[in-house]
């Protein structure tokens, strides 16, 4: 989630397009960075608020991690059951 959520600072940061309405361009640099992080998790845990809107780029680097976000609690689930055995 971090890693991610650094990955959308620093593309939104060299001037790439990531969040509609160029969210991560118009605050602090604090409040960018939790704006990143917080669409970042929100990617990750769920299928999003709706609040924040991928652009560009971002709605590939967000897809992914969405995936990742899909997989990940089941391949823990077959680990899990696999070392019951």
């Amino acid at each position: 989630m971090i890693g991610f959520g650094l990955l959308y600072f620093v593309l939104s940061s060299q001037g790439w397009s990531i969040l509609q309405d160029d969210l991560l361009r118009r605050d602090s640099v604090l409040d960018r960075m939790a704006h990143s992080i917080y669409f970042s998790g929100v990617t990750l845990m769920t299928v999003g608020y709706g609040d924040i809107t991928p652009i560009g780029i971002g709605r590939v680097i967000a897809l992914s991690e969405a995936l990742i976000g899909y997989i990940l609690p089941a391949a823990f689930f077959v680990q899990f059951i696999q070392g019951k055995r």
